[in-house]
């Protein structure tokens, strides 16, 4: 049966006002590490691609996001990261960019997969491609993936039922 109602959940204000300040953290932070704030906000509001020449530390524009946006963001819900873990797929063994789980466990919740900024996640070989070959291996300790680009985030899960990757 098809769950139709939802029940609300309440948050307290304190959980609130931490979100609303590590979210303008980020900002900040993702803000400062661009030389120009021009660029900057072409990235931002405008969509456009940006490369390590227009950072500060000329970062890969992939690791910028990893460590800038999708690091800190997982950190503050609780979960611990494991990078780069090695995982079979149908096209040989891939590398998730992180494997996500709660702090002293070891089952995986979700897989992650991390592009740059602006990145279409439909695009062959990118993003929702990647976690679909993850999850459809069913060599994968979970049912779930994460494709993102640090604005856009995408939650896949295998339908044992089809036997496929679908977006949640």
């Amino acid at each position: 049966m098809v769950q139709t109602r939802f029940s609300v959940i309440q948050i307290a204000s304190k959980k609130r006002e931490d979100l609303d300040r590590k979210i303008k953290e980020i900002y900040q932070n993702t803000r400062s590490k661009f030389k120009v704030f021009g660029r900057f906000h072409e990235v931002l509001v405008e969509s456009s691609d940006y490369h390590s020449e227009d950072l500060k530390d000329e970062q890969l524009p992939e690791e910028f996001v990893k460590r800038t946006v999708i690091e800190p963001l997982i950190d503050l819900l609780g979960f611990e990261i494991v990078p780069e873990t090695m995982l079979p797929s149908p096209s040989g063994r891939k590398k998730p960019d992180y494997t996500i789980r709660p702090k002293d466990q070891e089952k995986p919740i979700f897989y992650v997969e991390a592009e740059p900024f602006n990145t279409d996640l439909y695009s062959k070989n990118h993003g929702v491609s990647q976690v679909k070959d993850w999850l459809l291996s069913r060599a994968s300790k979970t049912d779930y993936g994460i494709a993102t680009d640090g604005f856009e985030w995408v939650l896949l899960k295998f339908d044992t039922t089809s036997a496929q990757s679908k977006n949640s």
